[in-house]
Formats: structure tokens, sequence, C-alpha cells
């Protein structure tokens, strides 16, 4: 991601619109250092809170040093299917005023879980906490909701997934994008 940024950066780019629609998280160790080329070193992005509301673990922060500072606008693109690691980036940014966030209210999962194995091919999935923004919210069970909010129609989103993989499609597919643009994008590259 950096090295991609870094490129970009390299030809001039002015403004970066970070698509995370569709993705349903990651890991979060991974999540922190991609907002830590964003956000300035050393600051907290994510907190963890148990049952009772009572603090665990560290707070997670940004990498103590930062290659570049990156000021430039940024946008990022959610949707219903955005979950976990990809709702706390969101929310991180949104938080900390470093983006606009577009498109639609995410999937809401902000839980902690040990998966604890039971043999025989089962498990037992045990929720002890809940990972928060830098404000303290979570986006457990209610999601990330965007500063602009576009709707996006089933026929939006089937092209969308089409869009998606735009090299490898069939002629018959290809045709179905004619003269399509996307809602979210479109919105994303509005946002001053």
């Amino acid at each position: 991601m950096e090295a991609a940024t870094d490129e970009l950066e390299d030809k001039g780019m002015k403004k970066l619109i970070l698509d995370l629609r569709g993705n349903p998280g990651g890991d979060l160790h991974q999540t922190v250092q991609i907002l830590g080329l964003f956000v300035p070193p050393d600051t907290t992005v994510v907190t963890t809170q148990g049952r009772g509301g009572e603090k665990i673990d560290e707070p997670l922060k940004t990498p103590e040093r930062q290659r570049r500072k990156r000021e430039y606008p940024l946008v990022v693109l959610i949707d219903p299917m955005s979950a976990s690691a990809s709702e706390l980036t969101s929310g991180a940014l949104q938080d900390l005023k470093r983006a606009t966030i577009v498109g639609e209210t995410s999937y809401g999962k902000g839980s902690v879980q040990n998966i604890i194995p039971m043999g025989h091919g089962t498990a037992l999935r045990l929720t002890f906490a809940t990972y928060h923004t830098p404000s303290g919210r979570t986006p457990h069970k209610v999601g990330v909701k965007p500063d602009v909010e576009v709707k996006m129609s089933d026929a939006d989103r089937e092209k969308l997934a089409l869009s998606y993989r735009r090299d490898s499609l069939t002629p018959e597919e290809a045709k179905q994008l004619d003269g399509w643009e996307d809602p979210g994008l479109k919105a994303a590259r509005e946002v001053k």
C-alpha cells in the first residue's frame, strides 16, 4: 500500500479514493499500519472494550515514524459488505477528520472473538469485547454511517461487481457496463 501510494504521489496525485466496498475486513495490525500512512505518528486509532465497558489491552496506535506526510484529501467508499477492519479504517479516518466517508452504512462487525475448537469439527465462538474508533464508538451492530450517503440499486450492485473484473468480462457482460457510471465513485469524485 505504501509503495503504491508513493508511486501515485510521485505522479502528482492530488486526492485519494480508497474503495472498501465489499471488503469483509482483514488483519487488524495491517489496518493500523495503513492508517499510519494517513494520520500522524503515534495516534490512537483502535481501542478494545470488554462487555462492562472496561478497557482491554493497550490502544492500537499508528507507527511512531512516518516516511511521508500525506495531507491531500481522502475519500473512503463503504457499503453494507464493508466489515470489521474496513469499518475500523473508515471509522478512524472519519473520527480523526482525515477522510470523507461516502456510500452506504457498513455491515456492523466490531466484535473481538476467540474461537475455541471443541473437537469433531466444531468450535465455540466466544465474543468477549468490542473494537472502538478514536472517538470511542464501535461499529458493532450499527456500522459506520457515511458522511455522504449514496444509495445503490440492485442493478448498480450487479454492475459494480462486473466492473471489478472488467479485464475478464465476456462481450455480453462488457455491454452491460456501456453507459453505466458507478454512483459511489461519482459521488466520491465530487467531494471537495
